[in-house]
């Protein structure tokens, strides 16, 4: 879906980051309750339509339908605006207002009117990343979570030389494993994290060293890399 909307025209010639931005602005009108405010709207509808006095004066085909209306519009239920609502997006109640239309209870005005009272905009990319957009758009930025062997350590200290600008604060993480003998090794262990690395530059951090043979990798962790890493 988000691949498809950034195919859009209008997308073409953008930075990522305008690309998310107009994402985010992205509104559907969207089928869904009356709820809130709008059980007032629905209230000033039932007046002005004179429905409850047209459900009261039913034939033998429209009761069954008049009925279930009756029901879900009890003043009573319309008063508790916190806690009420009318969900028009369920099949059921949906097939209900159209039940209605069917056997002449509403219009197709009236059947418009109320969808209108329970639509809203819905933001589809709302939750879109910058990491979605970077990863459709430039995936050469996006790391491929391979782990380099860090070659140079003697220290304590990890040092992380950036070199390149990455599009957001993003992380790099240093696992470490320790020998014995240099046969026998544990598991690979997170030693080091370094969060919100994202301009050219310098990093440290201070990791444990227990006297064993050690072992150590890196891996930046969303996006790609350039730079070294190393131990001292």
């Amino acid at each position: 879906m988000i691949e498809q909307e950034l195919n859009k025209p209008e997308y073409a010639g953008l930075t990522s980051v305008e690309c998310l931005n107009l994402l985010h602005s992205k509104t559907v009108p969207t089928l869904g309750s009356i709820k809130g405010v709008g059980l007032k709207h629905l209230q000033v509808f039932i007046s002005k339509s004179n429905l409850r006095n047209r459900l009261d004066n039913v034939t033998e085909v429209q009761s069954a339908v008049a009925g279930a209306i009756r029901e879900a519009i009890q003043p009573a239920y319309l008063a508790a605006a916190e806690t009420y609502s009318i969900n028009l997006a369920d099949p059921i109640v949906y097939s209900l207002l159209m039940g209605a239309v069917q056997v002449g209870l509403l219009t197709e005005a009236e059947k418009s009117e109320l969808e209108q009272i329970a639509t809203f905009d819905e933001r589809p990319f709302k939750n879109t990343s910058l990491y979605d957009v970077i990863m459709l758009r430039e995936p050469e930025k996006i790391s491929d979570g391979e782990f380099t062997e860090i070659e140079n350590f003697t220290g304590t200290t990890a040092v992380v030389r950036l070199s390149n600008t990455l599009p957001e604060m993003s992380s790099v993480r240093i696992e470490m494993r320790e020998s014995h003998n240099g046969a026998e090794w544990t598991r690979w262990e997170r030693v080091a994290h370094f969060y919100g690395v994202q301009q050219p530059g310098i990093y440290y951090q201070k990791i444990t060293n227990n006297g064993l043979q050690r072992q150590l990798r890196w891996c930046g962790q969303q996006y790609a890399i350039t730079g070294t890493v190393e131990v001292v």
